[in-house]
């Protein structure tokens, strides 16, 4: 009678393939007209895939998502209700990046490293209460912990930038050849030398967002055509 309880559960798969193909063709910089005239750059970079294929470059994973969460709401008083709630989410990402070994050990930071187990628990406080009025006025407001968007991105950088997918070539005094053709840039110099990693990495304890989330507002129903008026305050950290 005073009580009502909801729960349930719900599942998210993200299967993402992100191919960031920068820089593949070749990238000359000129210091003035006259250098590139006579083909001489400022700067050249380059980056070259794995055995020329581009799809080595690629970043391919699936984040999944579980969530369970069980709400309960308790009718206190004729018009005072109290809503109490609480979730779990659990991050699943059965993959991994390409393991570095140098530059995990140079770094002291696995580039493997995922978001797979990291979970929240998320709780919820909320109120309603409805004055006795000519117009249907009421007062409402709670406090929360709500999980935010999963930034793709930033967490499939590691699957593409592993220093073993591609080779990232720098020559910050640029090169003396210039070829406009995007397939010969290699013949252009010596590809031993200028070639660099590019690695990143994710925090072995690094969770998903979430943002705390609190509210208080007024609502009332005013004397013209059923509209309503509501004033509302809004916390975010």
């Amino acid at each position: 009678g005073e009580h009502t309880v909801k729960f349930g559960a719900d599942y998210e798969s993200n299967e993402v393939y992100n191919l960031f193909g920068r820089r593949i063709n070749g990238v000359y910089t000129f210091n003035s007209i006259a250098d590139y005239r006579a083909g001489r750059s400022g700067r050249y970079q380059l980056v070259a895939p794995r055995g020329g294929d581009r799809g080595n470059m690629a970043a391919g994973v699936t984040q999944r998502n579980i969530g369970l969460f069980a709400q309960g709401t308790w009718a206190l008083t004729d018009r005072l209700t109290l809503t109490f709630g609480v979730r779990y989410d659990k991050a699943i990402v059965d993959d991994k990046p390409v393991f570095n070994a140098a530059a995990s050990n140079l770094f002291g930071v696995r580039n493997d490293n995922t978001i797979d187990g990291s979970d929240l628990w998320p709780p919820r406080f909320g109120f309603n209460y409805p004055f006795d009025s000519e117009r249907p006025t009421q007062l409402r407001g709670g406090i929360g912990l709500f999980k935010g968007g999963s930034p793709t991105v930033w967490l499939a950088n590691p699957y593409s930038n592993n220093g073993i997918s591609y080779t990232d070539y720098l020559f910050t005094n640029g090169i003396t050849r210039f070829s406009p053709d995007p397939n010969a840039q290699l013949g252009l110099f010596n590809p031993g030398t200028g070639g660099q990693q590019s690695v990143d990495f994710i925090e072995k304890d690094l969770s998903l967002p979430s943002v705390w989330k609190a509210n208080l507002a007024f609502d009332t129903e005013l004397p013209w055509y059923g509209i309503v008026a509501a004033v509302e305050g809004v916390v975010t950290k």
